[in-house]
């Protein structure tokens, strides 16, 4: 895994490791997320997954989240895409899972005569 993290800071270079704060985009984002709301949104992501990656991953593309008007309902909607494909989402509400068995019937108790 480290070594994963280590090729994708490579790749983002030095220049995108600092002033990726400094994009619109970027900012409008930290206005809606936090760090402690991701934190809370994906306990259990990989490191190379955190905030900053992310935030560093919406420098590359200004027009993601470029507009304060939009970006709530683009970021739902890139969370909902990434969630369900990720395989973290709960199956049972997108697959046809028979339910438990009914209990069978009481079996009918003779009557009194």
């Amino acid at each position: 895994m480290q070594g994963e993290l280590d090729k994708a800071r490579e790749y983002a270079g030095d220049d995108l490791q600092t002033a990726y704060l400094d994009q619109e985009n970027v900012k409008t984002i930290q206005g809606l997320l936090t760090s402690d709301q991701w934190d809370y949104l994906f306990p259990i992501a990989n490191e190379i997954y955190s905030y900053t990656s992310f935030l560093q991953a919406a420098a590359r593309f200004p027009d993601f989240c470029g507009s304060a008007g939009t970006c709530a309902r683009e970021l739902a909607t890139f969370f909902a895409h990434t969630t369900q494909e990720s395989g973290k989402s709960d199956g049972n509400y997108y697959i046809d899972v028979k339910p438990d068995p009914p209990s069978p019937e009481p079996e009918p108790q003779p009557q009194p005569k």
